[in-house]
């Protein structure tokens, strides 16, 4: 693609569990190059990878259009840990070490914010991510500080993630293997999803995988999928986890009441499951929390193009970028998680 006369252009990237992806657009809202490459989760990989990965999305996205580091205005980027103070620096490292040309100002915070962003104009909201991990994040209005509820990585955190709904299925299969928990259809189903022969499989599949969160996290795929069928062991795995969710958001309500009246984004890789979305909306209504729910229409890495463009002074266009996402980029939202 041929970069336009304006250029102007700013860099949104959001890093998850599983993946990142990038998009660089113009100060119309003209997204013109998009890249994924995959994890770059601080707690779960080594330094060196991440920056190679952050380097190899630069490097990409730039190509595509061909441009040089000096047309790059600003760069966001909303990352898992991305609001402590260590990471931040961290980050920002990473990215100007990829060029002495990229001088740019770059803003980090976490991935939260970008999910925000790409479901809601409104200044003030929570954003509920349901992903690999798991995390609740608000901004009250009247300028109050922003409110973060979960968020700690899957050693002591995670609620309602994929992570912890794939934790708990093989929490459940190894107790039926062992003769302490009700028999299920999970034991065949994720063999089968890990194309094992025997329950005792799992210990080399899950411990010695390049990345066991990861491996662990994509085992709620097909745990959703048997819960849809009726599978008891399941269901009441899933409706846990959700009631897991469900105590973030009570916890970021208690923080400030008035987040009840706001709207919730509800984003993250769970929420592809029709069976998964279907039970927590109805869990949302029966627990009389939020009225206004929102699925994003475009991933939150467009939501991290659209925060630059308003720090850097441009107005907030997301009809053109929302459109433009679509028509240049050709991807559906896929709420990455």
């Amino acid at each position: 693609m041929t970069v336009p006369l304006n250029k102007e252009l700013y860099i949104g990237i959001d890093g998850g569990g599983t993946k990142t992806q990038c998009v660089v657009g113009n100060s119309y809202g003209d997204i013109l190059a998009f890249v994924e490459v995959g994890s770059t989760n601080i707690k779960s990989n080594p330094p060196a990878f991440i920056e190679s990965q952050i380097h190899l999305l630069l490097k990409q996205v730039m190509e595509q259009i061909d441009i040089t580091p000096e047309c790059i205005k600003g760069i966001f980027v909303s990352t898992a840990g991305g609001d402590r103070r260590e990471d931040v620096a961290r980050w920002k490292q990473w990215m100007t070490s990829f060029h002495e040309q990229l001088t740019c100002p770059i803003l980090v915070s976490n991935d939260a914010v970008s999910a925000l962003k790409s479901g809601t104009a409104s200044s003030s909201g929570t954003v509920l991510i349901a992903g690999t991990g798991s995390i609740v994040y608000a901004v009250p209005e009247e300028a109050a500080p922003p409110i973060r509820v979960g968020g700690w990585g899957y050693l002591f955190g995670d609620e309602g993630s994929g992570f912890a709904i794939g934790r708990e299925a093989l929490r459940s299969i190894m107790k039926a293997y062992d003769g302490r928990g009700e028999k299920t259809e999970l034991t065949e189903t994720i063999m089968e999803f890990l194309h094992l022969q025997h329950p005792s499989g799992f210990v080399t599949a899950i411990y010695e995988s390049t990345s066991p969160r990861q491996t662990v996290a994509s085992l709620a795929r097909p745990v959703l999928k048997l819960a849809s069928t009726g599978d008891p062991v399941a269901v009441q795995l899933v409706g846990k986890e959700i009631e897991g969710l469900l105590d973030l958001l009570r916890a970021s309500v208690r923080h400030h009441s008035a987040l009840l009246h706001d709207p919730l984004v509800l984003t993250g890789g769970l929420f592809q499951s029709s069976y998964f979305k279907q039970r927590f909306v109805q869990a949302i209504e029966q627990n009389n929390l939020h009225k206004e729910l929102i699925f994003p229409t475009f991933p939150p890495v467009v939501g991290a193009y659209l925060y630059m463009l308003e720090k850097s002074g441009h107005p907030n266009i997301r009809e053109r970028v929302g459109r433009s996402w679509l028509e240049n980029i050709g991807i559906e939202a896929t709420n990455g998680g």
